[in-house]
C-alpha cells in the first residue's frame, strides 16, 4: 500500500469490496438468478476481486462467465477471500498492524 503513497483508498477500496462481496455472491450462486445475470455479477466481481489482489477469486469469477455450473463449487473461495481480506489491514508504516478499516 505504501507504493501507491496514501493508504487510504486501499483501505476504502477493500472495505468497499468487502461490504458488496456476500450480495454478489449470493446472486451468484442462488439458483433464482438468470444464466445472463449471474455472468454479469460473475464479471463485476471478477473485477473487483482483481482490483484488491484477489486473483484466484478473481480466476474463478472468470470460469463461471463462460460456465455458470462452476459457481456452487467456488463458494468457499468466495468465502476464504473474504475472511483473509478482514484479516488483512494495511500496516501503519510503523510496523504496528491496523485493528480495522477506519470508517470516518
Amino acid at each position: 500500500a505504501t507504493a501507491l503513497g496514501d493508504v487510504e483508498p486501499v483501505r476504502s477500496l477493500v472495505s468497499t469490496f468487502l461490504a458488496e462481496l456476500d450480495d454478489r455472491w449470493a446472486t451468484i450462486t442462488s439458483p433464482a438468478t438468470d444464466p445472463q445475470a449471474r455472468r454479469r455479477e460473475a464479471h463485476t466481481l471478477k473485477s473487483t476481486a482483481r482490483l484488491v489482489g484477489a486473483t484466484a477469486l478473481a480466476d474463478t469469477c472468470a470460469l463461471i462467465e463462460r460456465d455458470e455450473t462452476a459457481a456452487p463449487p467456488a463458494a468457499e473461495l468466495a468465502n476464504t477471500t473474504a475472511d483473509l481480506l478482514r484479516e488483512w489491514q494495511p500496516a501503519d508504516f510503523d510496523g504496528a498492524p491496523n485493528t480495522g478499516v477506519d470508517a470516518s
